[in-house]
């Protein structure tokens, strides 16, 4: 407990005992003349593996459940040292605690560098003959022109992804991690070419406000379809990389909006989080997708989910 007082100390200031044997420091989210922000560095281990130091600003009301959710916090994230993350994954590992944390002012590269396609440009001119059937393709899925802007949608006439609109995924530091090449002309064998390496990315990272609930749909066109907040899975499992960064950030509330086939289908990833403790709420979409609802409809479901249970998600594992 000493050496992560230590570390603790190191960014936040001195501090002094509370209540329960707590640490008291000066908040870091505001300004107040007494320590306000208070942390129990008894560590305790959730049902995932994972630490647990409960901590919580009795001004601002800011709390969470890890000292990785803490660090993570915009306010201290932007002014700390790197070597301060180092000092606490290694603190955390000889606890023996099942959690990692990337150093993200040196690893900003994935295990296998993903690029755009050389012939890649985004969709401008409508009066481009190869630019028009796009963009009636795209306007078919209900994706709009300031869509295209917002996910930087482009096309290749040519090439390895000729007749393919590109549609790319960026992570939190605008670093591309991710990227589908969807046939809009429907005269491939393979609807989708994508990268040829695991997809252990978070779906368009660089749109999402982790303070705010998550909501996780299946494919990249229900998540522009959602538009806000969305985070589309690339397959039927939780990535590595979206289960770190739901711990990182410390998220509360996630929305499943998966058809009836694919609820059933991630069974998995329900159990996960909510041995997480995370708040799980089912969107009733039925069959069909969320991109085939478009937009107000989607809302109008995710403002009258359900938030599952484990009675529930045994109803859902029998089939009832």
């Amino acid at each position: 407990m000493n050496e992560l007082l230590n570390i603790l100390e190191s960014v936040l200031g001195s501090s002094r005992r509370s209540s329960k044997g707590n640490f008291a420091f000066y908040s870091p989210f505001v300004n107040h003349r007494k320590p306000k922000l208070q942390i129990d560095l008894h560590t305790q281990e959730d049902e995932t593996g994972r630490p647990v130091n409960l901590w919580h600003c009795w001004i601002s009301d800011r709390k969470g459940k890890s000292i990785y959710s803490l660090l993570n916090q915009p306010e201290i994230k932007q002014k700390i040292n790197p070597d301060i993350l180092k000092k606490v994954n290694e603190y955390f590992k000889n606890q023996k605690y099942n959690i990692f944390i990337k150093n993200d002012k040196i690893e900003k590269k994935y295990e296998q560098e993903t690029s755009l396609p050389k012939e890649y440009e985004i969709i401008k001119n409508k009066h481009d003959i190869e630019s028009g059937i796009a963009l009636r393709y795209l306007s078919q899925r209900g994706i709009r022109p300031h869509d295209i802007i917002k996910y930087k949608i482009g096309i290749c006439k040519s090439g390895k992804y000729k007749d393919r609109i590109i549609i790319p995924s960026y992570d939190e530091h605008n670093i591309l991690n991710w990227f589908i090449a969807r046939d809009y002309k429907d005269k491939h064998y393979l609807k989708y070419k994508n990268p040829s390496r695991d997809a252990n990315i978070v779906g368009f990272e660089n749109q999402i406000n982790w303070q705010e609930p998550i909501i996780i749909v299946e494919g990249i066109f229900d998540a522009i379809a959602v538009k806000r907040n969305a985070i589309p899975l690339m397959g039927k499992t939780l990535s590595e990389e979206l289960k770190y960064k739901l711990y990182l950030n410390d998220v509360s509330d996630i929305y499943v909006a998966l058809d009836g086939d694919a609820i059933k289908d991630s069974v998995s990833i329900l159990e996960y989080l909510i041995k997480s403790d995370i708040n799980i709420y089912k969107v009733d979409i039925g069959e069909k997708d969320p991109a085939d609802l478009g937009y107000n409809k989607m809302w109008e479901l995710i403002k009258q989910s359900s938030k599952i249970d484990f009675k529930e998600l045994m109803r859902i594992k029998l089939g009832l």
